[in-house]
């Protein structure tokens, strides 16, 4: 058992917290631009130096600027970030998608537009099950849930747990069943003793084109430990279940789970990747990529936070992650010109709108949330202390809020407005976690007392012209 560092660096010292679980390739950690360089041991004896960022200080793993960082339990301390399967054409007219050299055929279910073969793109670290590449062509690439973040092409992503449960209902819905998807989802072949056909013990019937393949699993624990490639599969999602469990769903060859189960594991698990196509909606000239749109009390609304990569906009924690599942945050003063033609940032009186639209102030924060991404907070149907419903596909995420320092990130959204307060400050509206309403007001909260308001960076969601 080998321990991993979070690391949190303030004043200049570095105060090292052991979080101890299997240790597989590396874990995605934030640190601030003052710090110092120091050391720690595991328990088991390994030992890493941390670095000097002001510097560009550099440790076992290599150099890197102020950011994130991965811990490779092999190797240190890294800055490397994966990417997407470059080079993509997605060919609407023949269902194709091709990358890297490799065509992946394409099916639509309901409203989505899925890749029908399991990713098998050699990012950095992916693996093939039992390091055979035959298994990678059969079943494609394993990969850990920080490389599965990014590693889908332009215009895919990994799909969250809400858009696998869009999925699962619309099978469920028209076969007329109920904890069944996996049956109509599974391939008719490549699964041990399951199958289309009175021969087979178990069924799979491949009623869609999916062709889900059982790829198996590469545990942390033990260093190229393969396990049930051919029973189970596991396809990780983008959604988050704390720090370092992420939520997965899977399969098995057995009809005594016709279900799509969700578990949770820890990040450094590999598992299968299957992409499913961003929504299409108008494109701009901005540089931004497809978003779907959501139409509520007459208006139509982006229903992702913008993600366009400006001056004026950071991640959260300068980490890229976090664009990538909560969108950039922004300055006012760049929000105001970030959406792209056709689209503009929505003034205090069209987020009160929505939300009047929306059950009006008191709840409509609980119907607006995204049902996954918010701490402790879900839809209805699931556990949970409060209620994320995402009644109207709005799909609000918490992005938090920075300038510097940063806050709130899973736990409260802010969102600019176009409406100013008064020279220094602007309005903004907000949701948290825990309450079920909204609040559209002045961006004077004690927590950001200490900054100029305009210069805080806030989450931007774009409202049609």
């Amino acid at each position: 058992m080998i321990q991993y560092y979070k690391i949190a660096l303030t004043a200049g010292i570095a105060l090292a917290f052991i979080l101890t679980f299997s240790c597989g390739n590396h874990i995605w950690d934030d640190y601030s631009s003052s710090s110092t360089t120091s050391s720690s041991s595991t328990t088991d004896g390994l030992s890493s130096s941390f670095f000097s960022s002001s510097a560009g200080g550099s440790s076992a793993g290599g150099s890197y600027s102020s950011g994130s960082i991965f811990y490779n339990c092999s190797g240190g301390w890294s800055n490397y970030t994966p990417s997407g399967c470059p080079n993509a054409v997605t060919n609407a007219d023949n269902g194709t998608v091709s990358c890297d050299g490799k065509t992946y055929k394409t099916v639509k279910i309901g409203n989505q537009n899925w890749m029908a073969k399991n990713l098998n793109y050699n990012a950095k670290d992916s693996k093939c099950y039992d390091n055979t590449s035959a298994n990678c062509e059969k079943y494609g690439r394993l990969y850990d849930w920080i490389t599965a973040m990014t590693v889908c092409p332009a215009g895919w992503h990994l799909p969250s747990r809400a858009e696998w449960d869009e999925l699962i209902n619309y099978i469920e819905s028209e076969n007329g069943c109920s904890d069944c998807a996996s049956v109509h989802l599974k391939a008719t072949s490549g699964w041990d003793r399951c199958g289309k056909g009175d021969s087979y013990l178990f069924p799979c019937e491949d009623t869609y084109g999916f062709s889900a393949l059982p790829g198996g699993e590469k545990t942390p624990s033990i260093s190229d430990f393969f396990s049930v490639a051919g029973s189970y599969g596991f396809w990780w999602t983008s959604s988050e279940n704390n720090s370092y469990n992420d939520y997965a769903i899977v399969m098995k060859y057995h009809d005594f789970d016709n279900n799509l189960v969700y578990s949770s594991y820890y990040n450094s698990y590999f598992f299968s990747v299957r992409c499913l196509q961003d929504y299409s909606s108008s494109s701009s000239s901005n540089n931004c990529t497809a978003y779907n749109t959501v139409e509520i009390g007459g208006k139509t609304w982006m229903a992702r936070n913008l993600d366009i990569d400006v001056p004026g906009s950071r991640c959260y924690g300068d980490d890229p992650i976090n664009c990538i599942k909560y969108g950039r945050l922004y300055d006012w003063e760049t929000a105001k010109t970030v959406c792209p033609a056709g689209w503009h940032l929505p003034s205090k009186a069209e987020w009160e709108a929505l939300y009047r639209s929306a059950g009006g102030i008191t709840k409509a924060g609980r119907r607006l949330k995204a049902g996954d991404g918010w701490d402790n907070c879900s839809i209805s149907d699931r556990a949970g202390s409060y209620m994320c419903d995402d009644m109207y596909d709005f799909a609000a995420l918490p992005g938090g809020i920075g300038n510097g320092n940063w806050r709130g990130v899973k736990y409260d959204g802010y969102w600019w407005t176009s409406s100013e307060y008064n020279s220094d400050y602007a309005y903004f509206s907000s949701m948290s976690n825990f309450a079920e309403d909204a609040f559209s007001g002045p961006e004077i909260a004690a927590m950001l007392d200490r900054y100029p308001a305009k210069s805080n960076l806030l989450s931007v969601r774009c409202v049609g012209d």
